[in-house]
């Protein structure tokens, strides 16, 4: 899998077939917009993405099945409570709504404790 990130809302991933023969057969490009895929895991069936969604707040996490990798489905999406602000929640935490989720590289340094430090 290979994260792909043109301008910033050309954001997305693309599954590689690296069974066969070199150099490896690059298969579609599966776009989630915004800013692209930031961390990914997957197992042979799903791709676990961490990603901005449109009516998010941040990242969230969304889950593809790639079961067939030429046509990965979203199958799940999972969310801290606030982030859904499309679906009505409102971000508990203070500060800049959207920098304490994309901004931070370490979810340490958003939240009540923290304040806004590093949250600019």
């Amino acid at each position: 899998m290979q994260a792909d990130a043109g301008a910033y809302d050309g954001g997305g991933f693309r599954i590689y077939d690296v069974s066969g023969s070199y150099p490896a057969q690059a298969g579609p490009f599966r776009e989630n917009r915004w800013s692209g895929v930031h961390r990914f895991d997957m197992d042979e069936r799903y791709a676990y993405i961490s990603t901005e969604m449109e009516g998010y707040v941040g990242n969230i996490l969304v889950i593809y099945d790639i079961r067939n990798p030429a046509k990965p489905q979203e199958v799940s999406r999972w969310w801290m409570p606030g982030q859904h602000v499309a679906g009505g929640e409102k971000p508990p935490w203070p500060g800049s709504a959207t920098a304490c989720t994309t901004r931070c590289a370490s979810a340490t340094c958003c939240g009540p404790a923290a304040g806004t430090r590093g949250c600019a």
